[in-house]
């Protein structure tokens, strides 16, 4: 979330909780008596694990034989899938009485700490020029920026923050609360427009907003008025400059949707060459500059997964999607219409642009997982 990050020590950062991911995992699995209290949930998960360890092993020896790279080379390129073992700890925790409110409470209060801060640095920085942190300013590069302001991305947690505040203002009572889930959610709406400026996270609240009023379980008359207001809301959006800018900025003559073309063509010429394993550990950096322009293979979004694994890996990395949809498909109860929307938001985003499994969001897919599993294991 950066909250640390008065440094460069976000690569520290990120072997450290990697360390503590595996510490934890090797705990759960090795103590009997805690494992025994989940055993019978993991079947599943356990053999998406041996899977992708094998998977893991043979991108490693790809690596060694196409490129010569080291072995500690290649392991740090695919170290952050070390973080989904975090699903063991979190399923045990959830198997107590309020381990998953303690969580998502967590989750909760420092994913909005996060945006306020990283909201504080972007204006500060492109209204003022103070820079305050600079290597949360710069995370993605000093060449990151939209209509000449530095961008910050979003945190792997901002689709758990916007679900959690669109339950509590279902489930609590309290005007209060409900209040402090409205400003929240158009909060991260806004953080998605101006701070990310990430065009697909947008698409992608507003899409699932309106799965959100036409499935909630309310009042017809209720249901009327929130389909008025987001009408409403959307006349008045539409007919504004930043809306115009908007739409004009989704035309494949733009450079940012344009490139994205461009740079397809390009990774699956090279793909065609490694479709079993993909390129990723028979390149050597996931940029590329050509003669368009820079092209990041992780522009690609989900594609962007069987252009680097090849199809082996991608078949590997869309089971824990398999599974969460055919939990959702399966268990109907009111609370699993949030779960729905969170996996919406989390595989419209990842599809258009920025995938989950990329380093920078990678470490919130356990804890969107082991939520659906935890909804699986108390509606048996």
């Amino acid at each position: 979330m950066n909250l640390l990050t008065f440094g460069d020590w976000t690569q520290l950062y990120r072997y450290i909780t990697s360390i503590i991911s595996i510490l934890l995992f090797v705990s759960v699995i090795g103590n009997r008596k805690i494992y025994s209290r989940i055993k019978s949930h993991m079947y599943f998960i356990n053999i998406f694990f041996i899977l992708l360890t094998i998977f893991i092993i043979l991108e490693i020896m790809n690596g060694l034989i196409s490129n010569q790279y080291g072995i500690i080379t290649c392991i740090g390129k695919l170290y952050t899938f070390s973080w989904l073992l975090l699903i063991y700890p979190l399923i045990y925790i959830y198997s107590y009485n309020k381990g998953l409110l303690s969580i998502a409470k967590i989750i909760t209060f420092f994913t909005i700490i996060s945006l306020v801060m990283k909201s504080l640095i972007w204006l500060l920085f492109n209204n003022y020029g103070i820079d305050i942190m600079h290597y949360v300013l710069y995370e993605f590069g000093d060449e990151w920026m939209r209509d000449g302001n530095q961008r910050i991305p979003s945190t792997c947690f901002s689709g758990i923050l916007f679900v959690v505040m669109l339950y509590l203002l279902d489930s609590n009572n309290n005007i209060f609360i409900k209040i402090f889930s409205i400003i929240i959610i158009m909060f991260n709406i806004w953080y998605a427009n101006f701070v990310f400026a990430a065009r697909s996270q947008i698409i992608t609240f507003i899409i699932c907003l309106v799965i959100y009023v036409l499935f909630n379980n309310i009042s017809k008359m209720k249901k009327v008025f929130l389909i008025m207001l987001l009408f409403g809301i959307s006349i008045y959006i539409i007919n504004t400059e930043e809306f115009q800018l908007f739409i004009e900025g989704l035309s494949i003559d733009t450079y940012s949707i344009g490139i994205r073309f461009i740079a397809f063509d390009y990774y699956f010429n090279l793909f065609k060459d490694n479709y079993f394993l993909g390129i990723s550990l028979s390149m050597n950096e996931n940029l590329i500059s050509g003669s368009e322009g820079r092209f990041f293979l992780s522009d690609m979004g989900n594609i962007g997964n069987l252009i680097s694994y090849g199809i082996l890996g991608y078949i590997i990395l869309i089971l824990p999607f398999i599974r969460m949809i055919y939990i959702s498909l399966k268990f109907k109860n009111n609370k699993m219409m949030y779960l729905r929307i969170l996996l919406i938001y989390t595989v419209l985003f990842s599809l258009m642009s920025n995938d989950i499994y990329i380093k920078y969001y990678i470490f919130g897919l356990p804890f969107i997982w082991s939520i659906f599993e935890y909804r699986r294991m108390y509606s048996e």
